[in-house]
């Protein structure tokens, strides 16, 4: 179709407008490329983590999102967000973050 609709869009609404969402008034009023889009790119995150393990000792540490990135933004009006970042999808909302585990098994 000539607008790009499909199932994931709205016929009219604010995706170039930066508008709050549903505002659009359609071709009639001049707003043709203005639409919500119900869908993100594809988005991959970077991790890593090193493990020593021994009879009884296991220490874990690592770095999750090393490159600190942050989730696509939605229409919230399309998708369940919160602050227009997409939530119950897997991204991560915290950012950044090192860890460390030590385990000891004591048998």
């Amino acid at each position: 179709d000539p607008l790009g609709i499909d199932e994931f869009t709205d016929a009219f609404d604010t995706q170039f407008t930066g508008f709050a969402s549903d505002t659009c008034l359609g071709p009639a009023a001049g707003d043709v490329n203005c639409r919500d889009v119900g869908f993100a790119d594809g988005w991959a995150e970077h991790s890593a983590s090193i493990r020593y393990t021994n009879d009884t000792w296991i220490i874990r540490a690592g770095i999750t999102n090393i490159f600190n990135k942050k989730p696509p933004l939605v229409d919230g009006s399309e998708v369940f967000s919160i602050s227009n970042t997409p939530i119950g999808n897997g991204y991560d909302l915290d950012g950044r973050q090192y860890f460390l585990s030590v385990t000891k098994d004591f048998n």
